[in-house]
């Protein structure tokens, strides 16, 4: 019985409990401050008017919560990365994040991107350690094929 819409809008949930609502933004949400309202059995249940949209900034996912944060990748040979199985150096890795912004063509929040590759509409600029460190060569970066749209995957070449 959860609902959640940003101005308006409904959007798709992943997941919701007592406390927790998952849900995807779509690519229209334009940048600003949106306002997000939480129905429950058609009830409010909650509004947030002093949130702030961009129109990307991407956020990789991590494998687990230890204090190294490993983030979600694969290696060059399609298995996880890990610390107990490091990439090669000069290898590529994909990583897995969302916040990528729109792709191109556009998806729909909620679908499962297809096979066919989705670009996105701009291309990201990846660093080792922090921002403005060493910049890594991206060769693709997009939706994950197979995974919900908003899933990004970014293909990148270890220096």
């Amino acid at each position: 019985g959860t609902q959640v819409f940003i101005n308006g809008e409904a959007i798709p949930i992943l997941f919701s409990s007592y406390g927790q609502v998952n849900a995807i933004l779509p690519y229209s949400v334009l940048p600003g401050p949106p306002v997000v309202r939480v129905e429950v059995h058609g009830e409010l249940a909650a509004i947030f008017e002093s949130a702030s949209m961009e129109l990307a900034s991407i956020s990789i996912f991590q494998l687990d919560d230890s204090p190294n944060r490993p983030a979600a990748a694969l290696n060059e040979d399609g298995s996880v990365n890990s610390p107990s199985n490091l990439a090669r150096k000069g290898s590529w890795i994909a990583l897995f994040g969302t916040g990528g912004g729109a792709t191109v063509p556009v998806s729909e929040a909620g679908e499962v991107t297809p096979l066919e590759l989705r670009p996105l509409d701009q291309t990201p600029v990846v660093f080792v350690g922090i921002p403005g460190g060493r910049v890594l060569t991206v060769g693709w970066a997009g939706g994950a094929p197979g995974l919900v749209a908003g899933v990004t995957q970014i293909n990148v070449k270890l220096p």
